[in-house]
């Protein structure tokens, strides 16, 4: 009974505020290949659910305004969804871009270096195709599009020495902002993988906002350096 009580109190003091996306790929045919399909959702069922939110009164937002709403305590007037993409497939490009552009809807890709690059594939199962160095430039320029940092090579950064993270996050950071020719404040964690000195490193090279890979919706009073996200899939999100 105390649980619940506790539980209830904490729903009522600390309200969820909106909700911020992790996709990957967005596809016209869905793989076959079970573990892929986890992470991939039809250009039809997003533009559904993109519909079905603003149906039910949801602002769809940048994660620099989610940063502002979370870091400065800023009122919501309505509930929000902000859209980020992980790791920097081709098809965010040619398929998921479109959507946004049509509807008018910000949206943040965290980029994997050693995927853009070529120098480690995405997939040991499907070789897909990444965004090009024109494709990041491209995306640089368009207003409605945040790009973030994702690492060098996606590793898990629990298992790394602080010295080995930087290298990780700074390098990776520093990689895309010479193709982009602007700050890069945003930061994914792979796997959702990091401990107290990824956090301490995120200030240190000047991130200002992180995501994490789950945990829900964003609440009041919620830690900018690991904010929750809802996994946006074909069959469901959670």
């Amino acid at each position: 009974m105390f649980k619940k009580i506790k539980r209830y109190w904490y729903n009522f003091t600390h309200p969820v505020i909106g909700e911020v996306w992790q996709l990957h790929r967005v596809r016209q045919e869905i793989t076959n290949v079970d573990n892929l399909k986890l992470y991939e959702i039809t250009p039809e069922r997003l533009k559904y659910l993109i519909d079905l939110y603003l149906k039910n009164g949801y602002e769809f937002i940048s994660m620099d305004d989610v940063y502002e709403y979370v870091s400065k305590r800023n009122k919501c007037k309505k509930k929000f969804v902000a859209i980020t993409i992980d790791d920097g497939y081709e098809d965010n490009y040619f398929v998921a871009y479109p959507i946004f552009k049509k509807y008018n809807i910000p949206f943040c890709i965290y980029v994997t270096q050693s995927y853009i690059t070529g120098e480690k594939r995405s997939s040991e199962f499907v070789d897909f195709k990444m965004l090009s160095i024109d494709q990041l430039k491209a995306l640089s320029e368009e207003p409605l599009c945040t790009l973030g940092g994702h690492t060098k090579s996606h590793c898990r950064l629990s298992l790394l020495s602080k010295d080995q993270q930087y290298d990780e996050i700074v390098s990776g950071k520093k990689w895309l902002e010479s193709i982009i020719g602007k700050p890069v404040v945003h930061f994914a964690f792979p796997y959702g993988d990091y401990n107290k000195q990824s956090i301490d490193i995120m200030k240190e090279c000047g991130i200002k906002c992180s995501v994490a890979a789950w945990g829900g919706g964003v609440r009041v009073s919620g830690n900018i350096y690991e904010l929750p996200r809802v996994l946006v899939t074909e069959d469901k999100i959670e």
